[in-house]
C-alpha cells in the first residue's frame, strides 16, 4: 500500500501511516490507528506510575503495604506475597461477556473488581521496595530493574548489574558494577560520576569515555588509562592529583560536580545522537540494532518503530517499557518475555494475548485480568481451545 496522511482524532495534526506500517497491521490483524504517534505515546505514559508510593492496606491480608496505588483509587490492592499466593485465585472472578453492551466499560468493570499487585516484583528476593522488576536480589527502591543484585535508587539496570546506587540506565552485556550516580554507562565498574561511559573501570566524573579506566575529570577519551582533565599522567602522577581532592567531602565533591558540569558544557564534543553498531535506525541511544525507527534507549531492537526503552525486541510497534525476549508486540506497555501481544498491560512471560492487564505466565488470553498460568480464557472464564477460537 502507498503512505497515507491522515487527521489524528485527537490533536488534529497530519500524520503519516507509511507503507511497511501497513504491511505490520495487516501482519497482525489490526486496523491502522486513528491518533499521532505522538497522543498514542501519551496514552501509553497514562499508564505508568513507575515510582510515586503510597501506604494503604492490602484488601487480603491487611497489612500496611507500599504501593504505586493510593488509598482512594477504586481498586482492590493485594500485597506481592498475597498477590502471588494461593490465597486467592483470579478465576473466580470469571464472568461472561455481555454481547448487548460495548467490550470496553465492560473491561474497565472488571478491571476495578480483580485484584491488582501492589508493585510489581517478580522472581525476586529481598526485593519488597521494587517496582516494575523481575529476576532480582537484595535491591530497595529500585525501579525497572531485572537480573541484578544489590541495588539501591536505580532505574532501567538490567543483565547482571551489581553492587551499584543511583544509576539510571546502566545495563546491557556486562552490566554495571560497584559503581554510583551513572547514566547511560554500559559494562562499568567502579565508576561514579559517569555518563555514556563504556567498558570503563575506575573512572570518576568522566564524559563519553571507553575502554579506559583511572581517568578523572575527563571527556571524550578512547582507551585511556591515568588521564586527569584529558591529560596524560604517571600512575604516581595521577594518584597524587587525585587525593588533593578530599572526596569524603560533600563540599569538594559539589565542587568537583560543577567543575565536571561545566567540562561537558565547555570542553566535550557531544554527537547530535548515539547511535552505534546499527543500520537503518533513527531516534537516539540505540545500539545493536537494525531496521528501527522512532526509537530511543534501545540494544537489539529489530524491524520496529515508535518503541522507548525496548530493550531485545523483534517486530514490533508502539510500545513503551518493554522487551528482554519480545516479539510482535503492539500498543502496549510493561511487557517482559512475550510473543504477540497486543492492548495489553503490566504482564510478563506471555504469548497471545490481546486487551489483558497484569497477566503472568498466560497464553491465548483475551480482555483478562490478573490471571496467572491461565489458558484460553475471556473475561478470566476458561473455555476449549475451539470455543475459544470461536
Amino acid at each position: 500500500m502507498n503512505p497515507e496522511i491522515r487527521i489524528c482524532q485527537n490533536c488534529k495534526i497530519k500524520f503519516t501511516i507509511d507503507s511497511e506500517d501497513f504491511v505490520f497491521y495487516q501482519k497482525i490483524h489490526v486496523p491502522p490507528p486513528k491518533s499521532c504517534p505522538e497522543c498514542r505515546q501519551r496514552k501509553r505514559y497514562a499508564w505508568r506510575n513507575e515510582r510515586v508510593l503510597y501506604r494503604r492496606n492490602c484488601d487480603l491480608c491487611g497489612k500496611s503495604t507500599v504501593t504505586i496505588y493510593s488509598q482512594n483509587k477504586p481498586y482492590k490492592v493485594y500485597c506481592p506475597p498475597c498477590w502471588w499466593s494461593d490465597g486467592w485465585d483470579a478465576a473466580s472472578f470469571a464472568r461472561d461477556f455481555d454481547f448487548s453492551r460495548p467490550f470496553f466499560p465492560q473491561f474497565r468493570e472488571f478491571q476495578l473488581a480483580v485484584p491488582r499487585i501492589a508493585l510489581l516484583t517478580k522472581n525476586s528476593v529481598g526485593s519488597e521496595y521494587a517496582n516494575h522488576s523481575n529476576n532480582n536480589k537484595n535491591c530497595y527502591l529500585s525501579f525497572s530493574t531485572f537480573d541484578s543484585e544489590n541495588l539501591l535508587y536505580c532505574t532501567n539496570v538490567w543483565k547482571a548489574s551489581k553492587d551499584c546506587m543511583d544509576c539510571y540506565l546502566a545495563s546491557s552485556e556486562g552490566g554495571a558494577q560497584l559503581s554510583y550516580e551513572c547514566v547511560d554507562s554500559f559494562n562499568i565498574y567502579g565508576c561514579q560520576y559517569g555518563r555514556l561511559l563504556r567498558d570503563c573501570t575506575d573512572c570518576l566524573y568522566c564524559y563519553d569515555c571507553r575502554g579506559c579506566s583511572d581517568c578523572f575529570l575527563s571527556f571524550n577519551l578512547r582507551n585511556k588509562r591515568h588521564h586527569f582533565l584529558n591529560e596524560p599522567c604517571s600512575k604516581e602522577e595521577y594518584e597524587r592529583r587525585v587525593r588533593e581532592f578530599n572526596l569524603g567531602s560533600a563540599r569538594d565533591r559539589d565542587r568537583i560536580y560543577q567543575q565536571w558540569l561545566g567540562l561537558m558544557h565547555d570542553r566535550a564534543f557531544h554527537r547530535f545522537a548515539i547511535i552505534e553498531k546499527s543500520t537503518n535506525v533513527s531516534g537516539n541511544m540505540i545500539r545493536n540494532s537494525r531496521n528501527a525507527h522512532h526509537a530511543f534507549d534501545a540494544d537489539g531492537l529489530e524491524d520496529s518503530k515508535y518503541a522507548i526503552i525496548a530493550p531485545d525486541i523483534k517486530t514490533s510497534m508502539d510500545s513503551y517499557h518493554y522487551g528482554l525476549q519480545c516479539e510482535l508486540i503492539y500498543e502496549s506497555h510493561a511487557l517482559i518475555h512475550c510473543y504477540d501481544v497486543k492492548f495489553t498491560h503490566l504482564s510478563y512471560d506471555d504469548s497471545y494475548l490481546q486487551y489483558c492487564d497484569s497477566c503472568h505466565n498466560s497464553e491465548n488470553l483475551f480482555g483478562c485480568v490478573g490471571m496467572k498460568q491461565g489458558k484460553y480464557a475471556i473475561f478470566n472464564r476458561a473455555y476449549e481451545p475451539d470455543e475459544y477460537e470461536v
